[in-house]
């Protein structure tokens, strides 16, 4: 592991975190990863999220809706096209927000 003055890049935090470069990318752009700094063209993220136990619960994926909705996961990737149900796409697929999917659960699938 490379940690240049305690600095992870988004391949090791992903790889730590068992999820996409692209959507650590993501996160850092959007300010979800706290200390990460554009360091040229290459993000600089604290060695101090290693620490953390796995992936953030910002995210769901499709297959987690599908599965508590007890549907396909082409019908929630159709609504999610479609706009009905807000998302993400990061890598080529979609994420929906944790509090999205909350209110999915509280109000019903529309």
């Amino acid at each position: 592991m490379n940690r240049t003055d305690e600095y992870v890049t988004p391949r090791e935090l992903a790889e730590h975190r068992g999820v996409t470069e692209d959507l650590v990318r993501f996160d850092c752009r959007e300010g979800k990863i706290d200390g990460a700094r554009l360091h040229g063209r290459s993000w600089r993220i604290p060695a101090r999220h290693l620490d953390t136990a796995g992936a953030p619960d910002e995210w769901v994926s499709v297959r987690t809706v599908a599965d508590h909705f007890g549907v396909t996961g082409e019908a929630i990737r159709q609504k999610c096209r479609a706009g009905t149900i807000e998302n993400v796409r990061v890598g080529g697929r979609f994420k929906i927000d944790r509090a999205v999917f909350d209110q999915l659960v509280s109000n019903g699938m529309p």
